[in-house]
């Protein structure tokens, strides 16, 4: 199996983060938000234990409508925020990895965890 450069979504290695390019997330039905101007907290229809969200997790959970595929969500985080490829894909890995966590989004499969995945969500990336 080739390696995977999980903080730049090669191209080659076919994966965006640690998710399939073609995954399309889903926000699990039931699922709730609570948001300020600075912060939110989300809840899942199956856990009591709410999540935080920063503002780039609010930011794309508010985006993920269940038709875009990650590629398509890496795409936009680049154009929106004016950032690079690597900036991107680390942080919609981090945000997909917290809501996949928090029991948000609809569960795939995931490659290899990245280290560092929950690590600051300041833009633009962090350094390596």
């Amino acid at each position: 199996m080739a390696a995977v450069d999980t903080h730049t979504g090669d191209a080659e290695a076919g994966y965006i983060g640690g998710y399939p390019p073609d995954y399309v997330p889903t926000v699990k039905p039931g699922s709730r938000i609570e948001a300020s101007a600075n912060e939110a907290v989300a809840w899942a229809a199956e856990s009591l234990q709410p999540t935080y969200l920063d503002q780039v997790a609010k930011i794309i959970f508010d985006v993920i409508d269940g038709r875009a595929t990650v590629a398509d969500l890496a795409d936009d985080i680049e154009d929106v925020f004016e950032v690079d490829r690597e900036a991107a894909v680390w942080q919609l890995d981090r945000v997909l990895r917290l809501l996949d966590e928090g029991r948000l989004i609809s569960n795939p499969t995931l490659s290899e965890p990245i280290s560092g995945a929950l690590r600051s969500s300041v833009l633009p990336a962090p350094d390596y």
